[in-house]
């Protein structure tokens, strides 16, 4: 039960977004006051904002992308190909989903 506290703790430590607070720690660190802390959030902000939009765009993008692939695809395969492909696909998203439940198997063997 203490690694899976353990996994789970590091696991959300890192996946909390540094920048959420980063402004705020370093004006702190830097005793930034007045005129240049607040010049310091509002870089801040906009990075956080540009890059959020950059998020967006890109997933946007990549949907297209993908539409695309499928477009193509859908031209250059007869649609028991087109099956075969979806199959395999989701069969390999099967067999990633079976390696994960192992590991977690392996981990659970572990938390003792």
């Amino acid at each position: 039960m203490q690694m899976k506290k353990i996994i789970a703790v590091a696991g959300l430590t890192m996946a909390m977004p540094l920048a959420a607070f980063a402004d705020d720690d370093a004006i702190k660190a830097l005793n930034l006051q007045g005129a240049k802390a607040d010049q310091v959030k509002t870089i801040m902000k906009n990075y956080k904002d540009q890059k959020e939009d950059i998020k967006e765009r890109a997933h946007d993008e990549i949907e297209a992308l993908n539409e695309r692939k499928k477009e193509q695809l859908d031209a250059v395969l007869t649609d028991d190909e087109m099956d075969r492909l979806e199959k395999w696909k989701k069969t390999k998203k099967d067999r990633y989903k079976d390696k994960h439940k192992e590991c977690k198997k392996l981990m659970d063997k572990y938390d003792d």
